[in-house]
């Protein structure tokens, strides 16, 4: 009987973990014939997210659009949580940003050209944000002066739950993950010519109190957000070459306010 009850309660659950629906995917058109430039904002807007199962999501706001040099936000960062606080030096953001920059032009459709946080950046992401175009007025007219197309990626990471088998029963895995939301909109018209969410987890993963900070080996939390990094970017850049991407599961029990920009 008891067993019977746990079953059925883990089914709740797993209802429950799947959150709201993904970003709708939007694939760019292949038939252009050169390259569209991008003026490019990645950002995110929180630090670790420890996603733990029967408890609210633990992470706090980063406010991305101030200026700020990297020792103090490195400073922030490490003061945020146990999760930073072991991941040291190592700042999966960053680390994230640099890989990407690497890999900015290897698509045949768009290329990514990195603005300067301090620049157009506010104005990118209010054009990313607005869904019509009455509302995308005023970032229209401080962004389209500047550049033809922009494009704004949405970091964030941690650890959290994989939807799926390994969810059944009363205590839950945990794997370090990544995830992305992208948009490409034109500059002029607010069209969203692009758009993608994109979440890979780790293959580590811990069963209840191992997911916590002071029990996890650093040296295993860093390489597998360095294979994370990898696999969401090479993700990331079939997308933008406008393949279909596969099958991928989401961050378990995601809000709606956290599938916007």
């Amino acid at each position: 009987m008891k067993r019977g009850i746990t079953f059925a309660m883990s089914l709740i659950f797993l209802a429950l973990l799947t959150g709201c629906a993904p970003l709708p995917a939007v694939r760019i058109r292949s038939d252009q014939k050169s390259p569209m430039m991008a003026t490019t904002v990645s950002y995110t807007d929180t630090y670790f997210q420890a996603r733990f199962a029967f408890f609210w999501p633990s992470y706090v706001p980063v406010n991305w659009y101030t200026p700020e040099s990297y020792e103090e936000r490195s400073n922030r960062r490490l003061q945020n949580n146990n999760f930073e606080k072991l991941l040291g030096e190592f700042d999966v953001f960053e680390h994230f940003n640099e890989q990407l920059k690497m890999r900015a032009n290897d698509s045949t459709i768009v290329k990514l050209n990195f603005t300067d946080i301090s620049d157009l950046a506010p104005q990118i992401i209010e054009l990313a944000k607005c869904d019509h175009k009455d509302e995308c007025i005023p970032a229209i007219k401080s962004v389209s002066e500047k550049t033809k197309h922009i494009a704004a990626l949405k970091i964030s990471y941690g650890l959290g739950m994989r939807p799926g088998p390994e969810q059944v029963g009363f205590r839950k895995f945990y794997r370090p993950f990544i995830r992305v939301l992208g948009v490409i909109k034109n500059a002029s018209s607010a069209e969203t010519l692009w758009q993608s969410e994109i979440t890979v987890f780790g293959n580590d993963r811990y069963l209840g109190d191992e997911a916590d900070a002071g029990r996890i080996r650093k040296d295993q939390l860093i390489s597998s957000f360095q294979n994370i990094t990898r696999q969401t970017i090479e993700l990331l850049v079939l997308s933008l070459n406008g393949q279909r991407l596969p099958y991928m599961p989401t961050v378990g029990a995601v809000t709606p306010s956290e599938v916007k920009f």
